[in-house]
């Protein structure tokens, strides 16, 4: 009976001595950028804390020295196990990405933003168009499914751009803090203001639909019309308590083993230390490397996001810097009550634009509707949240009927 409680004992202090290495660890990464250093200490912690329990539990008795020395030893080898795994690179494999036809854009944000700006000479000018993709963290002006689907708008007589979003494709990275709405929104008045538009047409695809609602929140006079495509959530913390629908309960189990052999334990450790110290973060998970595990992700995610998974060819090319993504997706869900008296701001035309195979619910395009005063809402048929991708003609056809009935004045 003795000897079983001093095991249970035992086992106790190996659990206790894991849980004050893991304190260790993030308090010393909340003080310190330096996660090699943070990660060594925290090792020798874990040993130090279990053998100085061990010695507790069989004090009194002949093998204390030699237990505790043992389960200092192996929970100090665990540690360097766990370590390895940690702070081993992942390898994925390498998709080309041949873009020579960027140009680029210095705002007065600081911010270095890749676009591509499309024109037609031929004929009558009516205004600009500027994309907003999703995400947030993903990429327009180097995803060729958008670029596609964006250039036919020429023939309309609208000049088109379609832009990276900072911390995104080829344009420049920020301190992971810096990732917010109010900076995006801020790149989008100076990106319109270098490009020389008094207004535009604004077309928002998921994240982008949230993000074209929050420039239009501030900048109303600048928007001639909006187009919210497959939005997501207009004010999230609304969607506390409820989900918005989410790609991953659209997989097959072969699918969601994927998605789930790729979230790891050196991905989680980084996504917390994103919380604590984004510095540590970027350190220990270089915002590259970051930027291949959220692009794996999106492409294990994106058969739940389409009707036919046959879209997704080789030539699909899923990008999404998870760090971008996080952080603004965390400032989303803390914005206070007041933004929403802002919403719905400005007198222009408002088209809502969503596939019936979307994940998001349909409560989420229908707030949209029920905000903007002058907004109709379409569904396309065999159509699901990656609409630009899978039905680039309906898309075409939808907007462009509504701009042609709504920008004539």
């Amino acid at each position: 009976m003795q000897l079983f409680l001093r095991l249970t004992l035992l086992v106790m202090a190996c659990v206790a001595g894991g849980l004050s290495a893991i304190m260790c660890f993030f308090g010393l990464a909340y003080l310190l950028p330096y996660p090699y250093l943070f990660g060594l200490v925290s090792i020798v912690v874990v040993g130090v804390a279990t053998g100085y329990l061990a010695y507790m539990v069989f004090r009194g008795t002949q093998i204390r020295q030699k237990i505790c020395m043992f389960m200092a030893i192996i929970m100090i080898l665990l540690g360097l196990l766990l370590g390895i795994a940690m702070y081993k690179p992942r390898e994925f494999p390498q998709k080309p990405g041949a873009f020579t036809d960027l140009q680029y854009a210095d705002l007065y944000t600081g911010s270095r933003i890749a676009y591509k700006l499309y024109k037609d000479s031929s004929v009558a000018k009516r205004g600009g168009i500027l994309f907003l993709h999703g995400g947030p963290g993903s990429n327009a002006a180097t995803n060729y499914s958008v670029r596609n689907a964006m250039r036919p708008f020429t023939k309309l007589g609208f000049d088109v751009c379609v832009y990276d979003q900072v911390g995104s494709g080829f344009s420049s990275r920020l301190n992971p803090v810096e990732y917010t709405p109010e900076r995006h929104v801020a790149d989008l008045e100076a990106l319109r203001q270098y490009l020389g538009w008094e207004r535009l047409v604004l077309i928002g695809e998921s994240w982008g639909a949230q993000f074209l609602a929050r420039y239009a929140a501030k900048f109303p006079e600048r928007v001639a019309a909006a187009v919210f495509v497959s939005p997501g959530p207009l004010f999230m913390p609304d969607w506390e308590e409820k989900s918005a629908g989410s790609p991953s309960k659209h997989l097959d189990p072969a699918e969601r083993r994927v998605l789930e052999n790729l979230i790891d334990i050196r991905l989680m450790v980084a996504i917390l230390l994103l919380k604590v110290n984004p510095t540590a973060a970027i350190r220990f998970l270089p915002e590259e490397e970051a930027t291949q595990y959220g692009s794996a992700i999106l492409g294990a995610l994106s058969p739940g996001a389409v009707c036919d998974d046959r879209v997704l060819t080789e030539d699909y090319q899923p990008f999404l810097n998870i760090y971008a993504s996080h952080m603004v997706m965390g400032c989303l869900k803390r914005e206070p009550q007041t933004l929403k008296k802002d919403f719905g701001r400005g007198d222009f035309p408002v088209l809502v634009l969503r596939g019936d195979c979307d994940y998001g619910h349909m409560e989420l395009s229908t707030e949209y509707t029920n905000v903007f005063r002058d907004s109709s809402l379409v569904t396309l048929k065999n159509t699901g949240h990656f609409m630009l991708l899978e039905n680039p003609e309906g898309f075409f056809d939808s907007v462009a009927l509504f701009l042609e009935d709504k920008t004539k004045r």
